[in-house]
């Protein structure tokens, strides 16, 4: 897998990672989107299920908030 991914401008590249953290009540899924130009979080969400339920929802805040 690549790691080190840039692009020639802001909202070009999009990067989306999903994680699970280890809580005290069970686990919990983090999807972020990072911005391949400026490195910054563009959203994350999280939940207490993998998959689309957490997925679907950044990405489509993303793509409102970003106006893409």
């Amino acid at each position: 897998m690549q790691r080190d991914v840039t692009a020639p401008a802001p909202n070009r590249l999009w990067v989306t990672y999903l994680t699970v953290i280890a809580t005290g009540e069970g686990p919990l899924w983090l999807s972020a989107i990072r911005d391949g130009f400026s490195r910054r979080v563009v959203t994350w969400e999280t939940s207490a299920r993998a998959g689309a339920d957490v997925v679907l929802p950044s990405l489509e805040y993303a793509l409102a908030s970003r106006e893409v």
